[in-house]
Formats: C-alpha cells, sequence, structure tokens
C-alpha cells in the first residue's frame, strides 16, 4: 500500500522486494530491486542504495550464485564504512562469513563470525549475534567438531531464549538436533 501511494519511499519497496524473495518470486523481486538502485543513485539516497545492494546479494546467495553474491555485498559494505552505519557493516560481514563457509573457507568464515560477535556486543544486537554464533557451530559442524558446535548452538539457543527470538530459537534447536543426530544420540 505505501509504494502505491508513494512510489518514492525507497524502504518501503525493500521490503517489498523482500517479501518477493520469502515468496520465492525471484524476477518481481529483482525488478523491483532494480528499480530502488536506479531510483536511489539519481536521488542520492546512500541509505537506500546500501540495503538494495545487500538485497540483491541475498537475493544472489538464495540462488547459489555466490561469486554474485558477494559482489554486491561488498559494495554495500563499502557505503556502510562511508556512512559509518555499524549495524549495516555486521550484516554485511555476517552475510559475507556466510558464503566463505558454504565454499567451504573456514578461517575466513570464523574469523568474520567472530568480528560480529564483537560488534554485535557493542551495539546490542542480539538477533545478529545469534546468527553469528549459529554460523560458527554450522562451521564446527561441517568440521565433525561436534563439542565446539554444540557450545555455539547452545549459545545461540541461550540468547534467543532470553531475547525471546522466536525463530532463532528454532533454527537453534533445529541445529542442535542436527549435531545429536551426527553424533548417533537420537534421544536427545
Amino acid at each position: 500500500n505505501a509504494v502505491e501511494k508513494d512510489n518514492s519511499l525507497l524502504i518501503a519497496k525493500n521490503y517489498l522486494g523482500v517479501t518477493y524473495i520469502h515468496l520465492g518470486k525471484i524476477e518481481i523481486a529483482k525488478n523491483i530491486y532494480l528499480d530502488v538502485l536506479k531510483q536511489s543513485k539519481n536521488n542520492d539516497d546512500i541509505k537506500s542504495q546500501a540495503m538494495v545492494l545487500s538485497n540483491i546479494g541475498e537475493m544472489y546467495f538464495r540462488q547459489g550464485d555466490y561469486r554474485k553474491a558477494k559482489e554486491y555485498y561488498d559494495k554495500s559494505i563499502i557505503i556502510r564504512y562511508e556512512i559509518k552505519d555499524v549495524a549495516g557493516q555486521a550484516t554485511q560481514i555476517h552475510n559475507i562469513a556466510a558464503i566463505e563457509r558454504v565454499r567451504g573457507d573456514f578461517v575466513k568464515s570464523l574469523n568474520s563470525s567472530k568480528e560480529v560477535i564483537k560488534i554485535c556486543k557493542k551495539i546490542d544486537n542480539n538477533e545478529l549475534c545469534i546468527k553469528a554464533y549459529l554460523n560458527i557451530g554450522d562451521i564446527y559442524h561441517f568440521q565433525s567438531k561436534y563439542s565446539n558446535s554444540l557450545l555455539f548452538y547452545k549459545k545461540a539457543y541461550d540468547l534467543s531464549f532470553e531475547f525471546k527470538e522466536s525463530e532463532l530459537i528454532a533454527d537453534s534447536l533445529n541445529a542442535l538436533a542436527n549435531v545429536y543426530t551426527s553424533k548417533l544420540e537420537n534421544k536427545k
């Protein structure tokens, strides 16, 4: 409704694109994102530009095109540093850490996730901190380092439970269950 009333509401258009991504309607989202990118450049709306670049990166990540995803995340993080958007910087570092993990570069991904946790503790961003813990747990799980994996998944669970992040509680419990399955501890 907001976009229909005012086509220049770029934040609303960004979120509309995100909604289409979650519905699996990639082409619609892509068209929205390209429109937002064009408008944000024409209007010198740096914040919307950083946001849409990140969203385009997310779109490519979901499609498995990690090279393109990283390209857009890198563009977004440059802007986030320019405008001193610390939360946005942490988000982009986390996104890049996820790419590094799926590419198998566990050392880089681990270091990036640890950087995200440091930043998140300073700015009180619990949701992103939980996601970083989950990423670290994933890294250790992929390496069959189950005790380390369980440690970070439990940190994610505890923090998500403390702050009532229900979706992340579910993600944490699922991750814990997967490790116990890998350890053949099916009752746990």
